[in-house]
This record gives structure tokens, sequence and C-alpha cells, in this order.
């Protein structure tokens, strides 16, 4: 079993990890909305998937399974050409893109909840302190920054791209902030619904000047773990040593 084959496998196993996780964080939530009988389930849904670490497992996972797979079609095509058990070689620049967000968003996920959200409820959402919890929040970036740090495949990454590590996190910010003041928020009785309790002006001491200062600390952690992110591709990596011909 070759190394591109052993990767392979462990980032479906973890997208695998990431989605059950998904889904019993989702049944849980669906369990509290029945047994309070909250009426509105739509807004309750969409208040779900507007979580952010709901938003970045589902696209790790995603970009996992894709990584995956592109491995190993390349780690046949490469053993066909240069014989067994060799490397599949750089992958397609748009997927280590791809992957660097994740990488990204997996880090600060992991990072914002362990420093400013465990411990904390969180309503509405299936994220308490539990299992699918502890794979979304710990493990799952963990072995995410591992895969970037060490697997095989990932291409150089050039600077220009850093700008599309904080689409994802600005619009997702943005949507939050215009939505919350919006929803009523039918766990708590009242007027205004945010996914974390960091960017409800209501639970801030300085009201929305705190909100920002925690938005615009967070986008620069954001270009941070991006910049390093794309550093680690820009270092050349050592080959194996290959036999002295003869």
């Amino acid at each position: 079993m070759t190394r591109d084959t052993v990767t392979a496998a462990l980032r479906i196993l973890l997208a695998i990890a990431m989605s059950v996780a998904t889904v019993k964080s989702y049944i849980d939530a669906a369990a509290d909305w029945a047994a309070n009988g909250y009426p509105d389930r739509v807004t309750l849904n969409v208040n779900f998937a507007a979580y952010f670490t709901i938003q970045s497992n589902v696209l790790g996972a995603v970009v996992l399974v894709i990584a995956a797979v592109l491995l190993l079609r390349r780690g046949r095509d490469r053993s066909g050409r240069a014989g067994r058990g060799s490397s599949a070689g750089a992958e397609p620049s748009w997927l280590t893109t791809l992957r660097l967000i994740v990488l990204v968003d997996m880090t600060i996920t992991g990072i914002v909840y362990n420093v400013l959200l465990r411990g904390i409820a969180v309503h509405g959402g299936g994220s308490g302190p539990d299992w699918p919890s502890e794979i979304h929040h710990v493990v799952a970036p963990a072995l995410i920054i591992v895969d970037w740090l060490v697997g095989p495949g990932r291409g150089r990454v050039p600077w220009k791209r850093l700008w599309l590590t904080l689409i994802h996190p600005l619009a997702w910010a943005a949507v939050a902030l215009l939505r919350g003041p919006l929803v009523y928020d039918q766990t708590q009785s009242r007027q205004s619904w945010y996914p974390y309790p960091f960017l409800d002006p209501a639970l801030s001491p300085t009201g929305y000047a705190s909100v920002w200062i925690y938005v615009v600390g967070i986008a620069l952690l954001f270009g941070v773990v991006a910049a390093l992110g794309i550093l680690v591709t820009r270092i050349r990596r050592r080959e194996p040593a290959r036999p002295a011909a003869g």
C-alpha cells in the first residue's frame, strides 16, 4: 500500500467522521426543537446552517473527498508510467487553493471555539460539549493541519491567492450581522439571533464596538493563518534520497 493510498483513505475517514458529527449535531438540535415545541422549523434549520462551524466542516468534508479521489487517480496514472509505489506528484492548483481555504476555515474554527466559546452554551445549533463538537473543533482542525504539512500532492500557492481565503469568513460575518436583528430567537424568546455570543451587541459590554473588535481581530487571524499556510507551500520539501546508479 503506497503513501498516497494511505493518505487518501485517511482523508476519506476524516470526511466521514466530520459528516457523521454534523448529522449527529443536527439530530440533537432537531430533537431539542421538537421537545420544546418551537413552531418555526424553517428558521431553525437556516440558523443551524448559519453556524461557521457547520459550514466549514461541510466544506472540509467535501474537499477532503475530492482530494482523496484525485490523489488515488493520479497515483494510478503515475504508477502505470513509472512503476509501483511512486508518488502522485502535485495536485491541480485549484484543489490546493480549496485545501488552503479549508485549512484556514478549520484552523480558525478550532481556535475561536477553544479560546472564546468552549463551555459557553450556543443555542439552537446542537453544539454542546459532546463528541460531535470535539470532532468539529479539535480533531478535524488538527488533522487537516497535519495533512497540509505532511500530506502528498500539495502544490505551491502564490501569495495573490491569500485574499480567496477571506471571502467565506467575511461574507459569513456580513450575513450574520445583517440577519441577526431580523430573526426572532425562539430558543430565547427575543428579537435577534446571532450564531455566536461575540457577534451579539446585546451581550457585549460596549455593543457594536466590541463586536467589531472581535470581527476585525478574527479577520486578521484569518489572514495570518492563510499567510502561514501559503508560506509552508513555498518551502521546498526534501525529496527522499535515491540510490546511486551503478
